[in-house]
């Protein structure tokens, strides 16, 4: 009699195609979902837009009501930003953002009115025409952009090449601590930061999450700002240059010292907080340091230690690119116009 044995399993070979396939799935799905996202996005600033266009020309409304003689009294076709002071709406010449991202403007013109029968019509009308001085026209705009127009300020760092583990980041749940660069922002004036670029790599297929905070005074002063989280996956495998994105933009003070201090979440700092994987941050070696606004830190924070601003690697600086918001890159904008009487001019 003849016994046959049947074996059954995978082999390698289908081990090996599955997870490709799996893997470029995967990848689809989560490019998929970040176009998604992105898309979302703008759609949701949009919608935000609208709300703030009109209550825009209800603030309009609003100081007509409250005096016509101040109202009219604004210089015409000059953009005035509307500011709530003590709960009362003034309309001031200050550029102020709303909420970091949008920016609105009401510019008033004259009106015009037609001499045959006090019809309104545009400025450029061939008829027989009057302005008539108890009516405003109104337009609102905002401006907004998901991405501002920037630039890299001109003391960025960017020759840190060296592709090696100088932090033991995210340090793999042992609580090692976070990685830091100093950067000074360069004299003479202030910078609104979008952005900033660190020159990363992933070394383990999926570390932890990362943000990035900015710190003033020290690796362990106070927040100035934090980044929107990126996934760890997503790293490139390769040192590329990887964006963190700031929802609230900070301002940066000329000729002061700041600190980027890469964070992982879970946190690095915590043993057995369920901080996995590994990340380089592209550096240079010579001595002295070759970036003379700041120095790399590693193991900040160490064991959770809140004080320890890490040890200082006086002749290393790992690479960085702070971006400043260039005055006037918005690239997209809505309006809302209408006309406002004076309720109690004389007949």
């Amino acid at each position: 009699m003849t016994i046959v044995h049947q074996h059954k399993g995978f082999s390698l070979v289908e081990v090996v195609v599955g997870s490709a396939i799996i893997l470029t799935v995967l990848a689809g799905l989560i490019t998929a979902f970040n176009r998604y996202a992105a898309t979302l996005f703008r759609t949701t600033e949009r919608v935000q837009a609208t709300y703030l266009a009109e209550e825009g020309v209800e603030v309009a409304r609003i100081l007509r009501d409250a005096s016509w003689p101040s109202f009219a009294a604004l210089t015409l076709d000059t953009p005035y930003r509307l500011a709530l002071v003590g709960g009362v709406w003034e309309a001031t010449t200050s550029e102020t953002l709303i909420a970091g991202a949008f920016d609105r403007t009401m510019t008033l013109a004259s009106v015009y009115r037609r001499t045959s029968d006090s019809d309104i019509v545009a400025s450029t009308s061939l008829a027989s025409k009057a302005i008539d001085p108890d009516a405003r026209h109104v337009l609102v705009r905002l401006s907004w952009s998901p991405l501002p127009a920037s630039e890299v300020v001109s003391e960025a760092f960017e020759g840190g090449t060296t592709d090696e583990d100088q932090g033991s980041f995210p340090s793999n749940n042992g609580g090692g601590g976070d990685i830091a660069q100093g950067f000074t922002v360069p004299a003479g004036s202030n910078i609104v930061v979008p952005r900033v670029e660190l020159y990363l790599r992933r070394v383990t297929a999926a570390p932890s999450d990362l943000y990035l905070e900015i710190r003033s005074g020290s690796t362990v002063g106070p927040v100035v700002a934090t980044s929107a989280t990126l996934n760890g996956a997503s790293l490139p495998a390769t040192l590329s240059w990887t964006v963190f994105t700031f929802p609230t933009r900070p301002t940066l003070t000329a000729g002061v010292l700041y600190h980027l201090r890469l964070r992982s979440d879970p946190t690095s700092t915590s043993a057995f907080s369920g901080s996995v994987g590994t990340v380089y941050w592209g550096y240079l070696q010579t001595g002295p340091s070759p970036y003379a606004g700041g120095i790399a830190r590693r193991y900040v924070g160490h064991l959770d230690d809140p004080t320890y601003q890490g040890q200082a690697l006086s002749q290393y600086d790992f690479s960085f690119r702070v971006y400043k918001e260039v005055p006037g890159g918005f690239a997209e904008s809505i309006e809302h116009t209408t006309h406002l009487m004076n309720l109690f001019e004389t007949p």
